[in-house]
């Protein structure tokens, strides 16, 4: 089970679009088993995954009463509860399906979860042990009715660098980092390579630095060749080989709640996360 952290400390890096798509790429195509976690208090991912089920309760309020992320840094041994089939539907009219999906949500702010996100982050380095979350996803059991057994999991990020934060990145074994093409990425790759530091120093020595991936590129315009020039010189070896172009695909992606490897097969941009995947798979050596 190769665990990923889809992270970067600066917002509208593509975190979320990326590790929808990475999935339904790895699912679609390479028919592995992938169980993603949202730890974004926005919850978009989980309602991007679970957008079948919201539409037809009209909203996320059932969540309210249900085992989510927040429940397992008190009680890592109730993962089982908290993953849900991701059913996705392909068109309007179509039952949606599983499709080798599944998700530990996240209860939407707006709903009200106890317990929250913000009393977790107090009670963490206070009663709460280090690793709940690496303890959950070890506690993960194989059952007839819940045959759990993942090929990677994969998370997604709030921009933020928190106690959750670093409990989270305890429990990976890679972090890929979303890079758009701009000075702000640029400055802030070196407070990802603090953070993988620390976490190693402190908590988890085996984490490794997959690499910085390049996103939104628009390459018909002589800024964005720039400044890839310009990262790719500064990071080095760092960076993947793959860039992932910019296209409104990937709001439609989004807004569907349909992975781009199922609807939008033959697309430029698919292609682009296909070669993504196939980076990530040589690096892992899955």
């Amino acid at each position: 089970m190769v665990k990923i952290a889809i992270y970067s400390r600066k917002g509208g890096t593509t975190k979320t679009t990326s590790t929808f798509n990475i999935a339904g790429v790895l699912a679609k195509k390479y028919k592995k088993k992938v169980l993603v976690v949202d730890t974004d208090s926005q919850a978009n991912l989980t309602e991007r995954f679970l957008k079948a089920r919201i539409d037809e309760f009209g909203n996320a309020e059932w969540l309210k009463s249900e085992t989510t992320l927040e429940n397992l840094f008190l009680a890592p041994e109730k993962v089982n509860e908290a993953i849900f089939n991701a059913e996705i539907r392909l068109r309007e009219g179509v039952a949606p399906k599983k499709r080798g999906i599944d998700i530990i949500p996240i209860k939407p702010s707006e709903i009200g979860p106890s317990p929250t996100m913000e009393n977790i982050e107090e009670s963490i380095g206070k009663a709460l042990p280090e690793g709940q979350i690496k303890k959950a996803l070890d506690s993960i059991k194989h059952t007839r009715k819940h045959p759990y057994d993942y090929d990677y999991v994969i998370f997604d990020f709030s921009p933020t660098y928190n106690k959750i934060t670093r409990e989270i990145l305890s429990a990976v074994d890679y972090i890929l980092v979303p890079c758009t093409l701009d000075v702000n990425s640029l400055d802030g790759a070196s407070q990802i390579l603090d953070a993988i530091n620390e976490i190693k120093g402190t908590r988890n020595p085996d984490l490794k630095l997959m690499g910085f991936f390049l996103a939104m590129n628009n390459k018909n315009t002589a800024y964005d060749v720039q400044m890839e020039a310009m990262i790719r010189e500064a990071l080095g070896d760092k960076c993947m080989d793959t860039v992932i172009r910019y296209n409104t695909e990937a709001k439609w992606s989004l807004h569907n709640g349909i992975p781009l490897v199922w609807n939008k097969r033959s697309g430029k941009l698919t292609a682009d996360y296909e070669e993504l995947v196939e980076e990530i798979i040589r690096k892992t050596g899955e």
